[in-house]
């Protein structure tokens, strides 16, 4: 089938639109002053009635050889309206020689407006724009020729209005501001302009007749297509190829919505995809972006303000080295949003107007081809029936009952059900070494992990200022001895019970200090392992009474703690046999059986487990508190479909059951 002409978009003409407008604009420049109107000063100036004589042959003389001209080639120019209009307004401007030029619209509530940007030179018709004058409009619209309106203000100047009339384009008035004097003259010219503004709207309109043609031809054969095709994926694949060619794009990507996730289908150009590559990823981020926007995106930048946003936009055109993106969601006549698409090329082909108005029309229609294609794509699993049906012989489909029926009756034969689980050894037993009294620490000897004996000092506390206090407290004791002697043979009673007091104190705080001084040495409770603690580095650490420095466990004996998942603790009971397979001594396993299982469950990684323990008496000291390991737990025999599927099916019967 012969494709039909695709719309196009290229700017191949671009050239002869720009030597159009140089002309249009060379044409529309300041008006040339002849050498008629450049008198010396010594001459005698000309008087009134010449120079308006000279100035309306000027008027009438000038554009006869160049107007019919200039106006046809502005009326063929592929510029747009702005340029156009602006055009048409600068030579009304040269060849009338009026005040002002401007176009006035009638917007859809029937209202005349004035544009601003729809004027050149100076047009003094703001304040006249009312009812009054919006009838005057309408009446020269309805009419057969030009007409002229006093300008509110200006006795001397008119403006004359001349109707623009099109099948495609609003109501329009041409309104030229020339003096009074001047208005009959200067009807022709103003004519002939108004004439070469309705070609150059008739021309816009075939132009935009042809590309809509174009368009159309190009759409049905991209619906057709997709419509012909077997699956999605060969659908996009077809879809973005076509786009490609017939908008002239370097990279086109196709992608739909699985569940809530952006899949990339296709990418023109390419056969097989590599979809974990930063290539696919970009594409993929950018599709995505797309749908989160809900909106055609373009990037660069034209005039959304909401396109600077356009992130992954930006990174795909960067890693795919294209110049331009345009983006656009694929939705439905039904407004269900299908997938988007993308296009990636040069600015001037990607950006133009009609690219977007292009996608903006097709993407309903492509939408709505892929839902019908995706409800009637047959799913994996009939194909895969359908492709067993035909390879597969008749001897093999024979097969195939012999072959469940030993599947079910494998899944019958009892096994021992086991329960995979972790474990670590932990001390049956801890004891604490505790600061004995508030002091600095001088140095510490043991490190976690150090086996130590009963009584080996682990830590040393400084006992200077110990000491010097025990020096002061034992010369006052000794002097209020003296004082109690004194007193007591000056007969002063009750000083010498004063005294006494005082010494009993003394003594009391003597021997707190003399304690403080004999235990100087933080020393290990019993034999064992230093769990935690460490004061390598706490040279002249400050410590607190009943701080606890180390904490030591004995290895022997030592429990093994196993975390039982909760989904397996049904299962699981005192007295099952245990096998442990410790990290680093897997050649010799240990055995056992459960001693006790803790009645509430904890939570462990992130897991609900309860805690089961057994005890080694570890005399060879092959366990360490802190060792890990795998675990294997041998519970009652079960068939081994049970075995195998009883967490899935108690997990469907779990969540299935809400009606």
């Amino acid at each position: 089938m012969t494709t039909p002409p695709a719309p196009n978009f290229d700017h191949s003409r671009d050239t002869r639109s720009q030597g159009d407008s140089r002309k249009a604009t060379a044409a529309v420049g300041p008006p040339t002053v002849s050498s008629a109107t450049s008198t010396p000063r010594r001459r005698r100036s000309p008087s009134k009635a010449t120079a308006a004589r000279h100035h309306s042959t000027t008027v009438m003389r000038e554009p006869q050889f160049n107007l019919d001209a200039l106006l046809l080639d502005i009326a063929r120019s592929d510029l747009n309206d702005s340029q156009a209009r602006d055009a048409m307004r600068k030579l009304a401007m040269r060849v009338t020689r009026c005040t002002g030029v401007a176009h006035i619209i009638r917007d859809p509530q029937n209202v005349w407006q004035l544009n601003p940007a729809h004027v050149t030179g100076r047009v003094a018709l703001q304040e006249a724009l009312g009812e009054a004058f919006a009838d005057r409009c309408n009446e020269v619209f309805l009419g057969d020729g030009i007409q002229s309106q006093p300008v509110p203000g200006k006795q001397e100047t008119v403006a004359l209005l001349a109707p623009v009339r099109s099948r495609s384009a609003p109501a329009e008035l041409l309104v030229v501001v020339v003096a009074n004097k001047d208005a009959a003259k200067l009807v022709s010219p103003v004519k002939r302009i108004v004439v070469a503004i309705e070609l150059w709207l008739k021309n816009v309109q075939e132009r935009q007749s042809h590309w809509k043609l174009q368009s159309l031809a190009a759409l049905s054969e991209l619906v057709s297509r997709i419509q012909r095709s077997d699956t999605v994926q060969k659908a996009a694949e077809n879809a973005v190829n076509e786009m490609a060619a017939c908008l002239e794009c370097s990279h086109v990507a196709f992608g739909v919505i699985t569940g809530r996730k952006m899949k990339l289908l296709a990418v023109s150009g390419v056969h097989k995809m590599d979809r974990g590559s930063e290539t696919s990823r970009a594409f993929r981020d950018a599709l995505r972006e797309s749908q989160t926007r809900d909106a055609a995106g373009l990037f660069p930048a034209v005039e959304d303000d909401n396109n600077h946003l356009l992130v992954a936009h930006r990174q795909l055109a960067t890693t795919v080295h294209g110049e331009a993106i345009c983006s656009q969601p694929l939705k439905s006549d039904d407004d269900e949003l299908v997938g988007a698409w993308l296009f990636v090329g040069d600015r001037e082909k990607v950006l133009h107007p009609r690219l977007a108005q292009f996608v903006s029309a097709a993407s309903p229609k492509v939408a709505t081809s892929v839902k019908l294609l995706q409800r009637a794509q047959r799913t994996r699993l009939a194909r895969a029936v359908s492709f067993l049906q035909n390879k597969v012989s008749l001897f093999t489909r024979l097969m195939i009952p012999i072959a469940i029926a030993a599947v079910v009756v494998l899944m019958l034969m009892p096994v021992t059900y086991r329960v995979r689980c972790n474990g670590v050894a932990e001390p049956v037993a801890r004891r604490f070494a505790v600061a004995p009294f508030d002091g600095l620490v001088v140095s510490g000897f043991a490190e976690p992990g150090d086996i130590v004996q009963q009584d080996e000092v682990l830590a040393e506390i400084d006992g200077r200022s110990v000491r010097w206090e025990l020096s002061g407290v034992t010369a006052e004791r000794r002097q209020s001895q003296r004082q109690r002697e004194i007193e007591l043979a000056s007969g002063n009673i009750p000083k010498t019970f004063l005294a006494e007091f005082e010494n009993e104190r003394l003594a009391s705080q003597e021997k707190i200090l003399q304690f403080k001084r004999d235990h100087l040495q933080v020393k290990s409770p019993i034999d064992g392992v230093v769990l935690s603690g460490s004061l390598e580095r706490a040279v002249a650490a400050s410590i607190t009474t009943g701080q606890v420095l180390f904490e030591i466990g004995p290895l022997q004996p030592i429990k093994v703690e196993i975390a039982v998942p909760a989904e397996d603790i049904a299962q699981v009971e005192t007295g099952h046999e245990v096998t442990i397979w410790i990290e680093g001594q897997e050649d010799e396993p240990l055995a056992g059986k459960i001693a006790r299982i803790h009645p509430r469950s904890e939570t462990r990684d992130a897991r609900n487990i309860f805690v089961a323990e057994l005890e080694f008496p570890n005399k060879e000291e092959r366990l360490r508190p802190g060792m890990k390991g795998s675990v294997r737990i041998d519970c009652e025999q079960r068939s081994l479909g049970w075995c195998l599927f009883h967490k899935p099916v108690n997990y469907l019967r779990s969540r299935l059951t809400w009606w």
